[in-house]
């Protein structure tokens, strides 16, 4: 009971969540029409995810040298996946779907979960203060 007490008096944070949420969906669309996927560093997490899938693996410098020229990358900071292991693991699931709607997903994840986090923060605040400094963040 008390639970959902606590969640009525934060009700004004669910409001702001939810009609932010276009916001995020917008940027996010936005942003891919200048994006050059397989050129940048969220390519290397979506590469690492995808071989979780195949024969490859990204500690071998063939595959991993080998899935950028298959996919059509130029830029090759590393000749081998440059993080752990369990790393490639966390993406797999970005790793099925295909990069643009993988990285699409992974920017709107990112931006729900810093709006989440600055929520979060904002409950630790008592009285009104904590309702300016939150719409303050998120903005």
């Amino acid at each position: 009971m008390e639970k959902i007490k606590l969640f009525i008096e934060r009700w004004w944070m669910v409001i702001i969540l939810l009609l932010a949420l276009p916001f995020f969906a917008s940027t996010a669309i936005s942003n891919e029409k200048s994006v050059d996927y397989v050129n940048n560093g969220f390519f290397t997490f979506w590469l690492s995810g995808q071989m979780t899938w195949t024969e490859a693996h990204p500690y071998a410098t063939e595959d991993w040298v080998g899935g950028h020229h298959l996919n059509g990358a130029t830029w090759i900071p590393n000749k081998i996946f440059p993080y752990p292991l369990p790393l490639s693991l966390l993406t797999a699931p970005l790793g099925l779907l295909p990069i643009n709607q993988a990285y699409l997903l992974w920017e709107m994840l990112s931006q729900i979960i810093l709006a989440l986090v600055i929520f979060w923060l904002a409950t630790s605040w008592e009285g009104f203060n904590r309702r300016v400094f939150a719409a303050v963040l998120l903005i």
